[in-house]
């Protein structure tokens, strides 16, 4: 009797619920999220199709919501929504677009879940939130979406279009001088923008006196400028908007640099012909030396045959 509550003391310190508790699965996957772990909350993700009763996703949502009053009243819930958000985008590799999408993460896992299986749920949920991705590169909305982490996501097909949105808010957003300052509030709002204030040491964002400094602000932003319209010209992006992804999120091949791999790695016209006179001939001599030795032996036994007879004569 003495030791049950020197272990739901112990549960507690950890901060966690006792066996009995309903939110033991929530408790869970938040735990992982924390340690980051996304490994571990992919196969719990995984374990959905084949028993839903331990594995209960569907439900997650409304565990919480009746539940976690019950068992944790004291208790802020925003820290856990958080952990469980990172667990599902992080589980469905997209967690580039976890700050950047306005869509809850219990909708996210509905999506999973009516999938007929994990690859069908995963391929559905991530083109529906790679959709959005793109309507928010076409309002302009770029604040939350980092290229770098897209393309980390295999999302790197929604690259070239977000190039171009940031070029286009970084054109809008040229500096201009009213009563004899440089007002940066624009340029500041934009990612070439603040690039090229770190570049010029320049802290914050509010107007400068139109003198030297924002002289030079003028000829590194149009410098700039011209840096990524030729960047864009000559296609110098990371991935090609054309790029598609996998059922596991890998993204496919160009079809002409597969087929240029597979052409340097054919031996030339040169070396090939030789190879194949000495593989054939080789062939043709391990051939011939049965038939060579099968023919002296036929030779041997008729000529023996044959003194015998002449013996017995």
């Amino acid at each position: 009797m003495s030791s049950c509550p020197r272990r739901m003391n112990a549960l507690s310190k950890k901060g966690r619920s006792p066996k009995s508790s309903k939110l033991v699965f929530v408790h869970k996957i938040a735990d992982l999220s924390s340690r980051g772990d996304i490994e571990a909350i992919t196969e719990l993700l995984k374990g959905y199709w084949k028993d839903k009763k331990t594995y209960p996703w569907h439900k997650l949502y409304a565990i919480i919501e009746t539940q976690w009053e019950k068992e944790n009243p004291d208790k802020d819930i925003q820290e856990t929504l958080v952990l469980l958000r990172d667990a599902v985008f992080g589980a469905l590799e997209m967690l580039s677009l976890s700050l950047a999408l306005n869509i809850p993460a219990s909708e996210v896992l509905k999506m999973v879940c009516k999938g007929e299986s994990w690859k069908d749920g995963r391929r559905l949920t991530r083109a529906e939130c790679s959709t959005l991705a793109k309507e928010l590169i076409d309002k302009g909305d770029l604040d939350n979406l980092i290229p770098s982490a897209l393309e980390r996501d295999g999302m790197g097909f929604l690259l070239a279009s977000l190039h171009e949105a940031h070029l286009k808010t970084f054109k809008m957003a040229r500096p201009k001088a009213k009563e004899g300052k440089l007002d940066l509030k624009a340029l500041s709002r934009t990612m070439h923008g603040r690039r090229l204030l770190r570049e010029r040491a320049i802290t914050g964002s509010s107007a400068i006196e139109a003198d030297s400094v924002a002289a030079g602000i003028l000829e590194t932003y149009d410098d700039l400028i011209l840096e990524l319209e030729i960047a864009d010209a000559s296609g110098i992006i990371p991935v090609e908007s054309t790029e598609q992804i996998t059922l596991n999120g890998k993204l496919v091949e160009d079809s002409a640099d597969k087929m240029e791999t597979h052409r340097a790695k054919e031996p030339t016209p040169d070396v090939q012909a030789p190879l194949t006179e000495y593989l054939t001939g080789a062939a043709k001599s391990s051939r011939e030396k049965p038939r060579k030795h099968k023919t002296s032996k036929k030779k041997r036994s008729k000529k023996s045959l044959n003194k015998k007879k002449g013996g017995r004569n």
